[in-house]
């Protein structure tokens, strides 16, 4: 799955991501997922950072 958050950053496509890494803990096949946003300042603009690098 190819998540594209254009001047959104990522919050909108986050309950994709969560949904998928739950049906994986729960043993479901999924496919990969690429999530691509704008970050300019990543020190300090980027939200839930320890959550996406997961």
């Amino acid at each position: 799955m190819l998540l594209i958050g254009p001047g959104t950053c990522f919050a909108p496509l986050r309950g994709f991501l969560q949904e998928r890494a739950a049906r994986n803990a729960a043993g479901e096949e999924v496919a990969t997922s690429l999530l691509v946003f704008g970050c300019r300042h990543p020190d300090h603009d980027w939200f839930c950072r320890a959550e996406m690098e997961r």
